[in-house]
């Protein structure tokens, strides 16, 4: 007699049964997880395209608004001064966000050398 007694080959046949059970339903799991992925990245790739094409609009209405300004000045000073007046104002808004950006960053970044943020 093995070591099982009598049971052999049914304890032997039960834990493979067992083994093939819980094989089955792990790929059970893993196919379920592996659709339920590919349904969410799906679903994201589709919210990205609709960011992308409102970033482009977006760029467009800047631009757009960019020639509103120069029309508008136009109407008061000679062009070359109004190209030159627009440039400047828009040249000293994004400098000032970038600074503003920069500074934001700076706070919000660890000190070189120590782990804490700075306030």
């Amino acid at each position: 007699m093995g070591l099982w007694g009598g049971l052999g080959d049914g304890a032997s046949g039960f834990l493979r049964s067992i083994g093939d059970d819980v094989t089955n339903r792990v790929r059970r799991e893993l196919r379920s997880t592996q659709d339920d992925i590919v349904g969410k990245v799906r679903s994201a790739g589709r919210g990205g395209a609709l960011l992308g094409g409102a970033a482009v609009l977006a760029a467009v209405s800047a631009g757009t608004a960019g020639v509103l300004v120069l029309r508008v000045l136009e109407a008061v000073l000679p062009r070359r001064a109004a190209a030159f007046v627009a440039t400047v104002l828009f040249g000293a808004g994004a400098a000032a966000l970038g600074a503003a950006g920069v500074e934001e960053l700076r706070r919000s970044l660890p000190r070189h050398g120590s782990g804490t943020p700075r306030s």
